[in-house]
């Protein structure tokens, strides 16, 4: 989770040594959500913050991080400045048409049981397209659709099951 009250590199460092290199096997990603109380940036300076950690991520993992923020601030802050990165909408309970505002690539419309898991589970749906690659090449034209549900209990994204259907 980035925080606005520390240094971009600190954090990224700290988040290598949660995930060593050649250790990953989905994209990075970088959760911003809001900025901390005492350590409010300005548009400018926010992106620039973010983008320190997008650069060093790609530059040690070689690929850029999804983005995962709620659709407001990413629109506040981040829109038009980070279209090289894919795009994690976590606005749990929105509408289709209000997350349909931006281009998507995951969105996390709910938190709830899911038979077989312990707890409740992050639902996401991702659009088509193969995470093993890139995905900045894939074509978000389309809204045919993974459901991927997702566990985020140990603050890791744990891959449970996906299914394929048609919107």
């Amino acid at each position: 989770f980035m925080t606005t009250s520390s240094e971009a590199l600190d954090q990224f460092e700290s988040f290598k040594k949660i995930v060593p290199k050649g250790t990953i096997d989905l994209i990075p990603m970088l959760d911003i959500e809001r900025q901390n109380k005492g350590h409010i940036m300005t548009k400018e300076q926010l992106q620039k913050h973010v983008r320190e950690w997008v650069s060093l991520c790609e530059g040690y993992y070689g690929r850029k991080p999804i983005i995962y923020s709620s659709l407001g601030f990413y629109i506040k802050y981040l829109k038009g400045e980070f279209d090289d990165c894919l795009f994690w909408c976590g606005d749990v309970g929105a509408s289709i048409n209000y997350v349909n505002q931006i281009d998507w690539a995951v969105w996390q419309y709910e938190i709830g049981p899911v038979d077989g898991v312990k707890g409740e589970a992050d639902k996401n749906t991702v659009t088509e397209g193969d995470f093993n690659s890139p995905l900045l090449s894939m074509d978000r034209s389309s809204r045919q659709n993974n459901t991927v549900l997702t566990d985020t209990t140990d603050q890791m994204i744990d891959l449970i099951y996906i299914t394929q259907y048609t919107t």
